[in-house]
C-alpha cells in the first residue's frame, strides 16, 4: 500500500461541510499556517463549532468474532457477527483487528475497504485493503473497529476514556462531512477555570468542553490552554490531539 503525503487545504475548505464524501476518513490535511485537520463524518447528532469530538461507540456484538479461515494474501475475511446486524460498508475506513493471543494470526490489523450486509448472528464479508499476512484459521478471533472519524460524536461526560478526535470548526449537520482540527491554535469550549499554560482534557461534566488537567489524572491530554479563559466560553487552546 503506497504512502502519500498530507493534503494542503485552504481556509475556506475548513469552513465547509458536504453531504458527500470527498476524501478518505481520517486523512490528514494542513492549512498554510501549520494547523492540522482530519477529515470526518458527523454521526446521528449535529455537531457544534468549537466543541470537542470523540470516536463513535463500539458495537459490542461486533467484537470477539469467530473468523473463517483465510489464506495468506487474501483480501476478503468472513466473520460471524453477534446479535447485531451490519449494514453494507458500515466498517469502510475502519479496521479488522485479529485479537486473541492464543489464535492463529493474532496481532494483525487491516484497514477495511468495505463490507457486505450481515444479518444478526450471521456471516459478514470484510474486504480489507491489504492482503492477510499470516493465514487465518477457524480458531482466529477478530474485532470490527469503526473508523474513528466516521459517526463522530460530541464528547460525552458519561465516559471520559473515549478518545477525542478533534474540534469541529463549523456547525456540522447530521451525517455530513467536514474537517476537524487536531493541532494548532483553536477556539474551544471551556469548563471551569481555564488556567494559562495548563494541560486540557475532555470535560467530565460539560459535553463538548475541556477541563484543566488535574494532577495525577490519567486520561487523554488534548492540548494546552494558551490563554487564561472563562467557563462556558470559547477559549484559546493549542490543540495536540494524537
Amino acid at each position: 500500500m503506497p504512502f502519500t503525503g498530507p493534503l494542503q487545504i485552504e481556509l475556506q475548505d475548513v469552513r465547509k461541510t458536504s453531504t458527500s464524501q470527498n476524501h478518505s476518513l481520517g486523512i490528514v490535511a494542513y492549512t498554510r499556517d501549520g494547523r492540522q485537520f482530519r477529515y470526518g463524518q458527523a454521526g446521528a447528532v449535529a455537531l457544534t463549532a468549537g466543541q470537542v469530538m470523540q470516536i463513535p461507540a463500539v458495537v459490542p456484538n461486533h467484537q470477539a468474532l469467530v473468523t473463517a479461515a483465510a489464506v495468506a494474501n487474501s483480501t476478503k475475511v468472513t466473520v460471524t457477527l453477534g446479535a447485531t446486524a451490519a449494514t453494507a460498508d458500515q466498517y469502510k475506513d475502519g479496521y479488522l483487528v485479529i485479537r486473541d493471543t492464543n489464535t492463529t494470526g493474532a496481532g494483525q490489523s487491516f484497514p477495511i475497504n468495505g463490507n457486505s450486509v450481515g444479518a444478526s448472528s450471521g456471516t459478514c464479508e470484510i474486504y480489507i485493503g491489504e492482503g492477510v499476512q499470516e493465514a487465518l484459521t477457524s480458531a482466529s478471533v477478530s474485532n470490527l473497529e469503526l473508523s474513528p472519524y466516521g459517526g463522530i460524536l460530541v464528547s460525552t461526560t458519561a465516559d471520559t476514556t473515549e478518545r477525542v478526535v478533534g474540534v469541529a470548526q463549523v456547525d456540522v449537520p447530521i451525517a455530513n462531512y467536514a474537517w476537524f482540527q487536531t493541532v494548532g491554535v483553536a477556539s474551544v469550549l471551556g469548563n471551569g477555570t481555564i488556567t494559562k499554560g495548563a494541560g486540557v482534557i475532555k470535560s467530565a461534566t460539560t459535553a463538548g468542553a475541556v477541563d484543566i488537567e488535574a494532577a495525577g489524572t490519567i486520561t487523554q491530554r488534548i492540548g494546552m490552554a494558551q490563554q487564561t479563559g472563562t467557563t462556558a466560553k470559547y477559549n484559546t487552546v493549542y490543540l495536540s490531539v494524537l
